[in-house]
């Protein structure tokens, strides 16, 4: 008997804490008010610290792999993960700068990554004559 009014003694207090969502007003958008707010995504800019992630594939192979840093071998860098580029990666210097083989330094600072991807390009284009160059650029770094 102590067992079973213990039980619903307990039952009471469970469902009688449960409050419905309506009632919380602070999750609730007020009725006849415009959404006051908006979120606005702008793009990331690259900051001091921040390491690239930049791989330069073309149909000439070799040429390719003289700018690249580290192996190519996309079997390792799939098995090891985003530690890759931490060791393989470009690092935002402290005057915005990243040193790329035979190209040399390249500002970065406040670009995006679109950005610095077209300024790779264009320091490439006289070193392939073909039109077939891709360039990759990645931000390194903790994803939320």
């Amino acid at each position: 008997m102590t067992k079973y009014l213990m039980l619903s003694f307990v039952m009471f207090f469970v469902l009688s804490a449960c409050v419905p969502t309506k009632r919380l007003t602070y999750l609730q958008e007020p009725e006849g008010v415009e959404q006051v707010y908006q979120l606005k995504r702008s793009a990331y800019k690259v900051q001091v610290n921040d390491i690239l992630n930049i791989t330069i594939r073309s149909f000439d192979a070799e040429t390719s792999q003289y700018f690249n840093v580290g192996s190519t071998n996309q079997d390792n860098i799939a098995q090891a993960g985003e530690i890759m580029f931490y060791l393989q990666g470009y690092s935002v210097s402290l005057e915005g700068e990243i040193q790329i083989p035979i190209l040399g330094s390249m500002s970065v600072l406040n670009k995006t990554v679109m950005e610095v991807q077209a300024s790779v390009e264009e320091g490439l284009k006289p070193y392939f004559t073909e039109e077939a160059v891709n360039v990759t650029v990645q931000l390194a770094g903790i994803r939320y």
